[in-house]
């Protein structure tokens, strides 16, 4: 499509596309068995579950979702970036956010299966240090090249590694709340990450590159949310089953036997 075209009705066909996917979450929301135990949490919430007691879970959820906010949200500003300070052409621009997307999709299942099988912390930790490393020299690299396939490549790589930390920070999220909060806990911590960090990356981007006069600004901005997500993930418990039987043989396996116990039966 032309710039005219892509102006006139381009965006709203790729829009509509999109929307083939609201059937297979509705089929896939209405497959999940309900997790919520009544005679469990109803104690909890007659005793009055205390908010203030979480803060030492919501304050590091809140930074992890912040970077991972900040880092999708200076992905998807990738078309406008490639467009308006690096002076790239519009069609070659918008290759970006379809490698973001691909990478997004792809890499979201993957996280969770790997995280089944080797732990939440560990695929939230490697991915956004690759991450960390990668972002100055990818965004010098675009900026240096200015091509199509440097462009592609550099947000494919940023995507994968963002996506694969990203998916697994919101699971480890909702299991390190208890179930009686989960729901209003975890929707208060998105909302506010999404509303403060979603709403201001692309604007934050734009004008520390205008400030600065250097294209480099969003990495650097990049750089220090990802920074703040991993200070974030440490301070966090892991959660994933897997991890947490293995802990638990670990622990009945160092725990001494004392002779003569059990007792032999007669």
């Amino acid at each position: 499509l032309d710039e005219s075209a892509l102006d006139a009705w381009g965006w709203r066909a790729a829009l509509l596309v999109g929307a083939i996917i609201i059937p297979f979450g509705l089929v896939l929301r209405r497959s999940l068995g309900e997790t919520l135990s009544v005679s469990e949490d109803a104690t909890l919430l007659c005793q009055g579950t205390p908010w203030r007691g979480y803060g030492k879970i919501a304050l590091p959820a809140l930074a992890m979702l912040a970077a991972a906010t900040t880092s999708n949200y200076i992905l998807t500003y990738m078309t406008t970036y490639a467009g308006s300070t690096l002076g790239m052409p519009t069609k070659v621009a918008l290759g970006a956010t379809v490698a973001v997307g691909l990478s997004g999709v792809i890499c979201d299942p993957i996280s969770g299966w790997l995280s089944d099988r080797l732990g939440r912390k560990p695929v939230m930790v490697v991915p956004w240090v690759v991450l960390l490393l990668a972002i100055f020299p990818c965004f010098w690299a675009i900026g240096h090249w200015r091509t199509g396939p440097a462009l592609y490549a550099v947000c494919t790589l940023l995507a994968v590694a963002s996506t694969l930390s990203t998916a697994t920070v919101l699971v480890s999220i909702t299991e390190s709340l208890p179930k009686a909060i989960r729901s209003g806990g975890l929707s208060m911590i998105y909302a506010i990450a999404i509303a403060i960090f979603g709403g201001s990356t692309q604007f934050m981007a734009a004008w520390l590159t205008r400030i600065s006069g250097s294209a480099l600004a969003p990495a650097w901005y990049m750089i220090a949310a990802v920074a703040v997500g991993l200070l974030a993930i440490a301070r966090m418990a892991e959660t994933a089953p897997i991890r947490n039987v293995q802990q638990a043989l670990a622990n009945d396996e160092a725990t001494p036997v004392q002779p003569g116990w059990p007792p032999l039966e007669p």
